[in-house]
């Protein structure tokens, strides 16, 4: 079984604290498969990309597998730049 987790629209450092909070929750009360719907994300600093990399890294050392739907192209650029996409699985 899966579950699903969409990111907000914005995840920037004025902003992180609380939503990776509620991203937590979701990440450790997910099944075993997680599928991340980047879809909305249309601004993302690199405090959010470091959000996502320590909740992607976290549920994976828990055993849980993580899959992109739809991750916006600026998701994808910004992980891009900062050499991410690897890690954050965006390639998979």
């Amino acid at each position: 079984m899966s579950s699903t987790i969409t990111l907000n629209d914005s995840l920037i450092i004025n902003q992180i604290e609380e939503q990776f909070s509620q991203l937590n929750a979701q990440f450790n009360e997910a099944e075993n498969d997680i599928i991340i719907d980047a879809a909305a994300v249309d601004t993302i600093d690199t405090a959010g990309l470091q959000s996502l990399l320590m909740l992607i890294q976290t549920a994976e050392t828990n055993g849980k597998s993580i899959r992109w739907e739809s991750p916006s192209e600026t998701l994808v650029t910004s992980a891009d730049k900062l050499g991410l996409s690897a890690i954050l699985r965006l390639n998979a």
